[in-house]
């Protein structure tokens, strides 16, 4: 993986879906601004290791030309206040006080992995309504398991 230095500082820049095949993400999303990719630095990891970053660092990685699968997580921790844009309710796990907005629908935490299966699905389907209305379809549940 790479990353612009400090790129986090500059505030929020815009995207662009490309539905590009090679790339691992729902609709392909990239920064749609120039990047001077000398300015990149490496952040070689080690397989088993993870990287967690700012959502708002410029970052980037090659294909992946293994033959183990690349896996990416994103974890969100928002104030209960905040509101997701879509028609789909969000799914989400309170850690911390007491939920006044009502906002997502609140669920207990897995007993195990087994116990959390049907709800990574089912979270994976409601985002991709919510974030690619015109896409989605009962295949959100298949790419969760």
């Amino acid at each position: 993986m790479q990353v612009i230095p400090l790129s986090q500082h500059g505030g929020l820049l815009r995207d662009k879906q490309t539905y590009a095949p090679d790339n691992a993400l729902a609709s392909g999303q990239e920064i749609a601004v120039k990047v001077n990719e000398a300015d990149a630095v490496d952040v070689a990891l080690r397989p088993g290791e993870m990287s967690l970053h700012h959502a708002g660092i410029i970052h980037g990685s090659k294909a992946n030309a293994s033959d183990k699968p690349r896996i990416g997580i994103a974890v969100r921790y928002v104030t209960l206040g905040v509101v997701q844009g879509g028609t789909e309710r969000q799914l989400a796990l309170l850690v911390r006080g007491k939920d006044d907005f009502g906002h997502f629908e609140l669920v207990e935490p897995p007993r195990d992995d087994h116990d959390s299966a049907g709800m990574r699905g089912e979270a994976l389907r409601r985002i991709l309504k919510n974030v690619l209305p015109k896409k989605s379809s009962g295949s959100a549940t298949a790419l969760a398991q």
